[in-house]
């Protein structure tokens, strides 16, 4: 039965359904897209990567010949990895074939695909995430860095933000490489772009979480953001020709916002005995 209440409801809806129909059609980021495509990409738009073997010869001789040019130690991945499976360090020559043999055995259990990826390994590495955001005309901006290095098992237990004893002008060069990592695959909405850094503040490119990831009040307690209402604005915003720059504060606007106040988040992680 079609009354003037109905009308005014399709008429409300109508508009959602447009924006969330465009949002999930400015996804630009390939879901299937592998760590060697994603790190070419990241290397022609001028963001570090560290040196590595992505290659499509996985013989074991290869990727004992592409250690050895990359120099020890190594890092052993697999190519469809995530979470910290199949990934293993390999210090010396002596100790590759074993560490390669395990690193498959648990990259074909876990991902049903044992190719791996061959990289320098950074010692003493702290894990740094960049938020960014992306909009529907070409324009990207960043909301700082996170540190995520305290992790169990290659999964995050504490999320700092700023990033603690980050110089200011490290800092702008992370951000300004994050954005240069949204540009380059025309990035839409919220997303991650995480590094891996050494004891001299030189930072490589890691991977792209393409999600407004569950450790994103962090940010916004710093940068006074609300994230999630940015995410649907930038749908409604596709529908009407303003860009991301009118969402921002003045401050961030300016490039003049001054971090001082810092955030962190905790996470519980529970254990269970075997056998009692």
């Amino acid at each position: 039965m079609w009354t003037w209440q109905t009308k005014r409801i399709s008429l409300v809806l109508l508009p959602l359904s447009r924006a969330t129909f465009l949002w999930r059609k400015s996804f630009k980021w390939p879901r299937s897209l592998l760590p060697s495509t994603s790190k070419s990409i990241m290397a022609a738009a001028g963001v570090p990567v560290v040196e590595g073997y992505h290659g499509e010869d996985q013989s074991d001789q290869c990727l004992k010949e592409q250690a050895a040019r990359i120099g020890y130690p190594v890092m052993i991945k697999a190519v469809r990895g995530g979470g910290g499976k199949g990934m293993r360090i390999a210090r010396f020559e002596k100790e590759f074939q074993e560490q390669l043999e395990s690193a498959r055995r648990e990259a074909k259990k876990s991902f049903n695909d044992d190719a791996m990826l061959i990289e320098k390994f950074v010692d003493t590495p702290r894990h740094v995430e960049v938020q960014v955001f992306g909009d529907h005309y070409g324009n990207a901006v960043y909301l700082f860095e996170r540190d995520c290095s305290v992790q169990r098992r290659h999964q995050k237990i504490i999320e700092e933000a700023p990033g603690p004893g980050i110089k200011p002008e490290v800092r702008k060069k992370l951000g300004e490489a994050a954005v240069r990592a949204a540009k380059a695959v025309n990035y839409v909405g919220a997303g991650t772009v995480e590094f891996i850094m050494d004891s001299k503040h030189n930072f490589y490119f890691m991977e792209m979480n393409t999600r407004l990831q569950v450790e994103h009040p962090v940010t916004e307690m710093i940068t006074g953001t609300d994230l999630v209402e940015w995410q649907l604005k930038v749908g409604i915003f596709f529908l009407l020709n303003i860009s991301l720059e009118s969402m921002l504060p003045s401050g961030l606007r300016k490039g003049s916002i001054t971090l001082d106040k810092g955030s962190i988040l905790a996470g519980c992680d529970e254990d269970r005995k075997m056998g009692g």
